[in-house]
């Protein structure tokens, strides 16, 4: 996937080839998205504090979104951008 060998030459180059330098930028986008989708489910539901809770342990128990986070790619942030749109979606409508 060439925008993952463009970003992570990028990083590389900025702050060196160690593995946190590396997976850094996922896991700040993976702490972001959790971020923007309490605050989807709460803007969605009406700010009921019960449906955050239960929004934020099925985001936080989801397998697939845990493991992107740990992978020095670009797919948890790609889901932050798409999670931005969709909230700025829902709170223009």
């Amino acid at each position: 996937d060439w925008s993952s060998d463009v970003c992570s030459s990028d990083l590389i180059s900025i702050f060196g080839d160690s593995e946190l330098s590396v997976r850094f930028p996922s896991i700040i986008a993976g702490c972001i998205s959790i971020m923007i989708f309490w605050k989807l489910v709460g803007k969605c539901l009406k700010d009921l504090p019960e449906a955050r809770l239960i929004a934020l342990g099925l985001y936080v128990t989801n397998y697939h979104v845990l493991t992107y986070d740990q992978m020095a790619r670009v797919y948890s942030i790609v889901m932050v951008a798409a999670m931005g749109l969709l909230y700025c979606l829902v709170k223009i409508i």
